[in-house]
This record gives structure tokens, sequence and C-alpha cells, in this order.
């Protein structure tokens, strides 16, 4: 619409894979043995118990025709605040926070726990290299079973415990589907819950096209079946959060789901104001590439509170830090790179130093040795580098020559604590007026 409304020749963009082809991908991913090693992951929640929400009893005719909605919303700040400030507290998604208001509510209403549901997802995840669907046409989801367990402690807590279950789920459950037929004879879940994502997104006034949200009718024949006891569909669309809530009118009342919508939504309003207030951290599945419990995660992250990122040593990177532990006096693997610089303006220098660590993580490193032996790579946010000036103009040449000598051998002779980055240091030496000295000492 754009090309045409600029009286430009139309040119679609490129053809995508097709639904044929991704149907044949997933039937060979099927028997990879990564997938098939997923069984056991979900026969054992399948097997957790289903919450038998309190519903009228006896209710057998289950058709869509006895279908009621129910709609609650966020205000358009405390959704703005959801979807930018909110998941930078704990480095959660979306989900993450939509679901612990859930596990209270559900938990709140029935007792137990934890919660058992069905989670429904768009479907088109990366998993080959050579499939590319982001604009094919066809419906892909995704439907698996989730059981999450209520954590004691605060708020804090049960938001970390809710993200930890939740990335456990192998490759966003796409998996459960293609072995669904294993697991048939299981008792299904009679929740359903489902974020569509932000529909405001997705076209704007300037392509030509925006949403409607006239009436279109029902999605779904009245003569079909329903599945489940309540169906919880979430968007955002109008600057706010969407909450519709799709229940059975005679196996649940008017008031009971008009209840459970505001507590959802007073649950999500808290858990949304905790997380503006709250330090936060990180959750052990943020560095899947470091083996840390979250009691050590948390320990590392009170030692280390600007802490980025978080993974192993390479084994030479290891044999290093054992060496030069070994024998820390030997200067062995430091290294000393020296220059004399003229016509320098020193705070400036400085300043490009500066901005050179804050660009590279590697001058932000701490290597991090655990009880156990491994060495961990821990990055922080930021770091200031050590930076030392001397003003020798007053010695004479020979005294200059003998001072640095010495320096040199004393910066090589001073090991690093590997724990506090960065491991380097930089000395500047005002020789003269315009002459400067610069040493740039450093582990390998």
């Amino acid at each position: 619409l754009s090309q045409l409304a600029a009286d430009q020749p139309v040119v679609l963009a490129p053809k995508t894979s097709s639904y044929q082809r991704w149907a044949d991908a997933l039937a060979n991913y099927r028997q990879l043995p990564t997938v098939q090693a997923e069984r056991a992951y979900w026969q054992q929640v399948v097997s957790e118990p289903v919450n038998e929400l309190p519903v009228t009893p006896g209710i057998e005719d289950q058709r869509y025709q006895h279908t009621e909605t129910l709609t609650v919303s966020l205000d358009s700040e405390m959704t703005r605040a959801l979807l930018q400030e909110a998941n930078q507290c704990y480095h959660t998604q979306i989900n993450d926070l939509l679901l612990t208001a859930l596990l209270q509510v559900v938990r709140d209403w029935v007792g137990g726990d934890g919660i058992r549901l069905d989670l429904e997802g768009h479907g088109r995840e990366a998993l080959f290299d050579d499939i590319d669907l982001h604009s094919t046409v066809g419906w892909f989801t995704t439907l698996f079973p989730v059981h999450l367990r209520q954590t004691a402690g605060d708020m804090g807590e049960q938001i970390k415990r809710v993200k930890e279950q939740l990335r456990t789920i192998p490759h966003n459950g796409i998996g459960y589907g293609l072995l669904a037929d294993e697991q048939a004879d299981q008792p299904s879940a009679e929740i359903l819950f489902n974020y569509l994502g932000q529909f405001d997104q997705t076209t704007t006034q300037t392509e030509g096209l925006a949403w409607s949200f006239d009436n279109v009718g029902e999605c779904v024949s009245d003569q079909l079946s329903r599945r489940y006891v309540l169906s919880i569909n979430s968007e955002v669309s109008q600057g706010q959060l969407q909450v519709v809530f799709d229940y059975h009118q005679q196996q649940l009342t008017s008031s009971t789901v008009q209840q459970l919508a505001t507590a959802y939504r007073q649950a999500l309003e808290a858990i949304i104001g905790h997380c503006l207030q709250a330090r936060g951290g990180y959750t052990a599945s943020d560095f899947p590439l470091a083996t840390l419990s979250q009691a050590q995660l948390d320990s590392l992250m009170v030692q280390y509170p600007t802490m980025v990122e978080l993974f192993a040593s390479t084994p030479m990177q290891q044999g290093m830090i054992f060496h030069s532990q070994l024998a820390a006096a030997s200067g062995v693997y430091m290294t000393q790179l020296q220059m004399r610089l003229s016509q320098l303006d020193p705070e400036r220098f400085k300043r490009s130093w500066q901005q050179l660590a804050s660009h590279h993580p590697v001058f932000r490193t701490a290597f991090i040795s655990q009880p156990e032996g491994d060495v961990l790579q821990l990055v922080q946010a930021a770091v200031t580098l050590p930076w030392t000036t001397h003003d020798w103009q007053h010695l004479s040449d020979a005294a200059q020559q003998q001072t640095l000598a010495d320096l040199l051998v004393e910066e090589r002779a001073t090991p690093f604590d590997f724990a506090q980055p960065p491991l380097m240091r930089l000395v500047l030496i005002q020789l003269s007026a315009d002459q400067y000295q610069f040493i740039w000492t450093h582990h390998h």
C-alpha cells in the first residue's frame, strides 16, 4: 500500500518457506534423538495432578453456544510499564509476569501449591537454518502442558521461580505436539492461557491499514465442544493489555469469573509495581554457559552488582590462571607495552582508554574461581581503569631511564587480582613539555 500511495511499482517481498515444507521438516525433526529425549520431560509434566476447578457438577453439554466472555484491561500507563520497564527487573519475558499473576489467582481460588494448565504459543519456532516463516501464510501454533509450582518467599522469589520453570520447557513446547499421541491417556488441563502479542505493532496508519475492533461474529461454531473450563487470552491492543476470560456459563457463574478477572488484574498490577521498585537480579537460566545454583548466583550478584554476563573459561585460560597463581611474583603471562608519545592531550588520552573499556567486554571481565575448581568469566557493566600519572620533568635523562627501568620491573612483578577487572594497568609519565612515556601492563 505504501508503494501504491507513493505511485511506485509494486514489488513484493521475496517468498518465504511454504507451509508444506515446514510440515515436512517437522516430520523429520520428530525423529531426532534430541526430540525423542523429550519424552521423559513431557511424561513428567502430564503426570502432575490437574487442578479440579470448583464448577457446577453434572454439566454434560459442553458446546460453545454456552460460552460467555469477560474482559479486563490494564490502563495505558500500566501497560507501558509492563512492556517497557517491568521485565528489566528480573530479566523476564512478559509471559513470566502474566503467568505469575495467574498462579497467584488460581492458587487462592482452588488451593494447592501449584497449577497445571495448557499454554498456547505462536508456533513459528526457529528450528531450521534453511526455513524462513516470517511471511508465510498459515496457522502456526503450539499447545503444551505446563505445571507451575508456588514457592515460599516474597513476590520476587515467585517471579524468579515461574521464570525458571518456564525456561525448562524445551524449544518453547513444540516437541509436545509432535509426541502428543503417546500422552493421550493422561487427563488434560482445565485452563488454557495464551498471550497473543502486541497487535498495535503489526500495522501502522502510514501503511494504510489499522486494526478494526468491530464485532465480526463468532470465531468457531457454537456446536463445537469446549475443551477447557476456562480459557484466558491476552493481547495488547489500542495501547492496553486486554485479558479475555472465556468460560462455560453453566459451569462457572459470571460473579465467580468477575472475581477471578478482578483478582488477576490486581495481582498483575501488584507484580508490575514490585518490578518497578525492586532491585531485581538474574536467575540461573540467564547464564546457560555457567553451571550455577541460584544461591551461588545470588552471592555473585552481591559481590558484583553491575554484572551483565557470566560464562565458563576456556581450558587455556584456566591453565594461564593456574600458572599465574602458582608463581605469582614470576611475571609469567604478564605482557608489557611501552611507547613514547608527543603532542599529547593527557586527559583526552585517558578518556579514550576508558571509552575502549566501556566498548569491549574483555576489558570488564573478572575470572572467578569456584570451589569445585571451575573458573567463570564475569563481565561487569562498567569498570574504572587503574590509571597512574607521573611527572618526571625535574629528573635528568639518566635518572628518568633508571626510574623507568625500576618501574617496569615493579609493574611486571605486581600480580593481578583475577577477581577484580580490568586485568591491566596504565601509566602515563610526562618527561618534558611535549614528551610522554606510556606503559600498558596487562595479563595475557
